[in-house]
């Protein structure tokens, strides 16, 4: 097993016009975003659904500002928390510890019918 490398997350709230307060997360691997849809912010074992987005660049994990009506995600964007990632596991269940002013903690992700998962959070103890 390679070394556990620390590499930059971001959670972005959008506010879409078409499909309402979401929150897209970006985890930045292997030279992209991978990105992921989560309808709501995260309580210590709260239960969700994560779905997954089109990768992004790199770059977007930062952005915020308003996407134009009639464009895809037509809405606003910002910024809601930024931090650090730790891979444990990336396959048929998804592990990762997170790092940031507003979420700390523990996703776990299992794979669910379909392209979904189900994940779960565990707050990091303090």
């Amino acid at each position: 097993m390679g070394k556990l490398m620390e590499r930059k997350f971001t959670i972005q709230e959008h506010r879409a016009k078409r499909a309402g307060l979401h929150y897209d997360w970006r985890l930045e691997k292997d030279g992209v975003a991978k990105s992921f849809v989560c309808r709501k912010e995260l309580k210590d074992g709260d239960k969700f659904l994560f779905i997954p987005a089109e990768d992004h660049t790199v770059d977007y994990m930062e952005w915020e500002g308003t996407i134009p009506d009639g464009e895809y995600g037509a809405g606003t964007v910002k910024l809601y928390t930024k931090g650090t990632w730790r891979e444990i596991k990336w396959g048929d269940e998804i592990q990762f510890d997170i790092d940031s002013p507003k979420i700390k903690g523990r996703i776990t992700l299992f794979k669910k019918l379909g392209k979904n998962w189900l994940g779960v959070f565990k707050e990091k103890d303090r």
